[in-house]
C-alpha cells in the first residue's frame, strides 16, 4: 500500500471489532515473475497482481549440471523481461527450486 500497488476500496463495519477494508490491485501494469525448477523441467510465468497470467513458458532440461540449470533460469528470466518490456512494471521476482 505504501508504494500504491494496492488500494483500499470500500470499508465494512460489522458492529464490533475493527473495521474491514477491501484491498484491490491499483492498475493492470504491475506484474510478478516466477520461475519454478523441478524434476521434469522449468516453468516461467509473468502474472499480474490481479492474478491474471500474462505470459507462460515451459522448458525441459537441456543440461542437468549446476551451471546448465543456472543458465536456463537466467534464460527464462531474460525471456520474461523481454516480454515485459515497457508494457509492465515488475514488482517482484521469485525462483522456486525443489530438491537438490
Amino acid at each position: 500500500m505504501n508504494k500504491n500497488h494496492v488500494i483500499e476500496t470500500d470499508t465494512v463495519t460489522s458492529g464490533i471489532g475493527r473495521k474491514t477494508s477491501y484491498i484491490v490491485p491499483n492498475g493492470n501494469k504491475l506484474v510478478c515473475i516466477g520461475v519454478d525448477v523441478n524434476s521434469i523441467g522449468f516453468t516461467c510465468s509473468v502474472v499480474g497482481i490481479d492474478g491474471s497470467t500474462k505470459y507462460f513458458l515451459m522448458r525441459s532440461y537441456e543440461n542437468k549440471t549446476r551451471q546448465g540449470v543456472i543458465d536456463l533460469v537466467f534464460s527464462l528470466l531474460d525471456d520474461a523481461m523481454y516480454f515485459v518490456g515497457d508494457k509492465y512494471k515488475v514488482v517482484s521476482i521469485g525462483i522456486s527450486c525443489q530438491g537438490d
